[in-house]
């Protein structure tokens, strides 16, 4: 909607004694502080929650969740207001993932309007739903639930950072914020072979740091298929401990990922010296025509928003970094130091909050790359 905005001009009205004022030019009046507003909102702040919206449990528990007054702004940059506490019942009987999103929208505040009974006054509101499908365009998430069982209580998580089934999920809530230099679109590659996707507790370390320490604002996904449509990211996070070999549909997935300016950032997670992972990342840079070279003293990478000699090793380990065109490579294993060290013990405070800061630096690298593939050849 920024985009949108940006790319058409903004008129204001100027008034003049004898003009005439009619429901065109009122409209357009009106109209310029609304999309000054919007365009505030959106390029000083960013999409997302800027206070409250909080989920609990219902207490006692039940089937209900209790949302806590609060503001966001959606990605078309108007005001979200939940002026009181909501109490919302989920109504989703299926087992599976259930996603709470809350949208803005305009409701008649008058029944009918003088003018053929159209109304003319409209009152901003919200709308609060449940679905099964991922939010949409214009919906921003409060949280999500993955339900076991169909009758059972929904709980507060336990433990926030590794929530159960039927316990609230609210770590993919996205924030807004500060001055936004740039958005940040982090998916992780979920890929077949492995079953599942690795460092989703260190990838959201690193995406807090992000929102919390820099002027970009970073939203990470969660786990994404090489056969979704990928058009909504801008980066993607590929790690794994074993060898992996793409399919075709996958690798030209992939490719057109890379071809419009997309950033892949390869992570290798060495359980074994051979470095499977490593081998089969690379081999996959040049199946894509990206071939892999060692990182070079003064890459960009080195100083973009924290400066380093030379990229962190964690516990010793790690090879030289490699990079190619819209990839780097890394088998130093950032993504369990970001959450701590994962089941590496003893890593010191240094150690982790260099991975972490070197990590900034990748991901914001990724992203201005492909910025400029937007505005170049875009």
């Amino acid at each position: 909607m920024l985009k949108g905005i940006l790319q058409g001009s903004i008129e204001r009205v100027k008034g003049f004694e004898g003009m005439k004022v009619d429901a065109t030019v009122w409209n357009q009046a009106h109209d310029f502080h609304l999309y000054q507003q919007m365009l505030h909102n959106l390029g000083f702040h960013g999409a997302g929650i800027t206070s409250g919206l909080e989920v609990f449990a219902h207490d006692p528990p039940d089937r209900s969740l209790t949302i806590s007054p609060g503001v966001a702004i959606d990605q078309r940059g108007y005001l979200i207001i939940l002026s009181k506490k909501e109490v919302f019942p989920l109504t989703t009987k299926r087992k599976g993932r259930v996603y709470l999103t809350i949208q803005f929208a305009e409701v008649p505040a008058e029944e009918k309007g003088p003018s053929q009974g159209r109304p003319h006054r409209f009152r901003q509101a919200y709308r609060i739903q449940e679905s099964q499908n991922p939010p949409g365009e214009f919906e921003i998430e409060l949280a999500r639930v993955e339900i076991t069982n169909e009758k059972g209580s929904i709980t507060d998580a336990k433990d926030p950072s590794h929530p159960e089934p039927n316990q609230i999920d609210l770590r993919f809530r996205n924030y807004a914020g500060g001055h936004i230099r740039g958005a940040i679109s982090l998916g992780q590659v979920n890929w077949e072979g492995e079953g599942k996707a690795l460092h989703l507790d260190g990838l959201f370390q690193l995406v807090n740091h992000i929102n919390a320490q820099t002027p970009y604002r970073a939203e990470l996904t969660g786990p994404v298929s090489l056969k979704e449509d990928l058009s909504s990211l801008n980066l993607l996070y590929f790690s794994g401990d074993r060898s992996f070999k793409l399919t075709p549909e996958e690798e030209k997935s992939l490719a057109k990922f890379l071809d419009g300016g997309g950033f892949l950032f390869g992570n290798g997670c060495p359980q074994v010296p051979k470095n499977e992972f490593g081998f089969a990342f690379n081999d996959l840079a040049t199946k894509l025509k990206r071939p892999l070279s060692q990182l070079e003293p003064g890459h960009p990478i080195l100083n973009l928003h924290y400066s380093f000699s030379f990229p962190p090793q964690v516990s010793g380990e790690g090879r030289p970094m490699m990079v190619g065109e819209g990839l780097v490579y890394c088998d130093a294993d950032y993504g369990c130091a970001w959450s701590g060290g994962g089941a590496k013990a003893g890593l010191s405070r240094e150690e982790i909050r260099s991975t972490i800061e070197f990590g900034t630096n990748i991901l914001i690298y990724g992203y201005r790359h492909w910025y400029k593939h937007q505005v170049v050849r875009g």
